[in-house]
């Protein structure tokens, strides 16, 4: 993960090549360590000597990337080995994914590496990278965003998604690895290392099925008690175990039990790629709730009304609002406006009235989290509810409570500049509430796992 030198054996002048994007990737983040890019046609790749092999090269070699042809993989290993090169990532497919044929192909790598003292990453993958010593070693051109997240994958390209939009929704990243078919690095390798790795303070996953059932307890037992854990699990139908098995030749197992020993754990389950993000964006932003106490605040009732249901449907309660929040609350909204919980603050509500109830509400008490929701009115600016928020978001912090935001309504760009805004001020914004109420329950029953092991 720390390498002084790095060697692209497919290095290629083509930029529209593997071989071209992965050079770029190494450059573009500003790599301080050797670049040797390996291709016997080319003397010069994207201004650096290239070399014709790898024993060419005059310098020791730390680790070597291989993007080529399935069948000269073996050959490129081996002179990884005869070079002194202890990491191999080896991006080309065709392997163990394509059925006996490859994984005997696959095999015969995997034996060469152990006789030889080599750790492989792969194959089937597109690389990894590692933020803090600016090393972008896949062929994707990321956003250099440095963060607390780090991902570990068997889908490449999914995990290209995941970073790519992750990082324009500003949530930073501190390492990505890539396990593929796991020809010998594991995606349990790869989170016992991230489970010491200081600069993580939050791991990511994307699994179709474990290699060590019995040793991902062990590790990620370890890990929910240091950083969250946040899984996308899939192959949960027989269409999907099919799906994953010719995918990387993963065995996806009983759905149910995956489920039920993630929940035991404090490992947090999310479906799919959006419920992933939004939940990143909400762990990176937002303090662990001291309970599952939620008050939802709203200028439509209807709205109000499938956020009070989405909260109860994920576990979440609501208690009433103490006598003085109440009073506080009508100091500044209108007398047929309603301080039970949920609070309806009617669509008479305006700037000046939402902020300062909802700051009474965050004070509340009884009241761990708090979900404000609005419905833009055409008579109000689309600024109105949101730059209320905004302010808001200092006293949330200060009081260690975690607050969400549902904005509706008005056009779709207005809609997608206010979420962009409140994003980029830390605060996380959805489009449904329904969205928000799941998200929220995920920092709850974080935050109820923790305190069980402290108890």
């Amino acid at each position: 993960m720390k390498p002084r030198s790095v060697a692209v054996i497919g290095a290629s002048r083509d930029p529209a090549s593997m071989g071209n994007s992965v050079v770029k990737s190494i450059q573009d983040w500003g790599f301080t360590g050797d670049i040797y890019p390996i291709n016997p046609k080319a003397t010069e790749i994207l201004g650096l000597k290239a070399y014709p092999d790898i024993g060419s090269v005059p310098s020791t070699i730390d680790v070597a990337s291989i993007l080529i042809p399935t069948q000269f993989v073996k050959g490129a290993v081996e002179a990884c080995a005869n070079k002194g090169v202890k990491g191999v990532v080896i991006y080309s497919a065709g392997f163990a994914e394509t059925g006996e044929q490859g994984l005997a192909a696959q095999n015969e790598i995997k034996e060469l590496a152990r006789e030889r003292g080599l750790r492989i990453l792969g194959p089937n993958i597109n690389g990894y990278f590692n933020v803090p010593s600016k090393l972008n070693l896949t062929f994707n051109q990321f956003k250099y965003l440095p963060g607390p997240v780090s991902l570990v994958s068997q889908s490449g390209a999914l995990a290209s998604a995941i970073i790519f939009r992750s990082t324009h929704e500003g949530i930073g990243f501190n390492k990505f690895i890539a396990v593929g078919n796991q020809a010998d690095v594991t995606e349990i390798d790869a989170l016992e290392y991230l489970e010491n790795d200081p600069s993580t303070k939050l791991i990511a996953m994307y699994i179709e099925g474990l290699s060590d059932g019995r040793r991902f307890l062990s590790v990620a037992k370890r890990i929910v008690a240091k950083k969250p854990l946040i899984v996308i699990k899939v192959g949960i139908g027989e269409a999907g175990q099919r799906a994953t098995m010719s995918h990387t030749a993963s065995i996806a197992g009983s759905d149910a039990i995956y489920d039920a020993v993630f929940k035991s754990l404090g490992i947090i389950r999310v479906s799919g790629l959006e419920e992933l993000i939004y939940t990143l964006l909400t762990f990176t932003t937002q303090p662990i709730p001291r309970g599952n106490r939620v008050a939802t605040m709203t200028n439509a009732g209807g709205l109000g009304n499938i956020a009070t249901d989405s909260c109860e449907k994920e576990g979440l309660v609501f208690p009433s609002l103490t006598q003085s929040t109440k009073d506080e609350f009508f100091k500044h909204a209108p007398k047929f406006a309603s301080a039970a919980n949920p609070v309806d603050l009617t669509g008479m509500a305006d700037f000046k009235m939402y902020k300062a109830t909802l700051t009474a509400v965050l004070k509340d008490e009884n009241i761990d989290s708090v979900i404000v929701n609005a419905n833009k009115p055409t008579f109000l600016g689309i600024e109105e509810f949101m730059n209320a928020w905004i302010e808001n978001i200092s006293v949330a912090k200060e009081l260690g409570k975690p607050l969400l935001a549902c904005h509706v309504g008005g056009s779709w760009d207005d809609v997608q500049k206010i979420h962009s805004t409140l994003r980029r001020k830390g605060l996380p914004a959805f489009q449904a509430p329904e969205i928000a109420a799941k998200i929220l329950s995920h920092l709850v029953a974080y935050g109820e796992s923790t305190r069980k092991r402290q108890s």
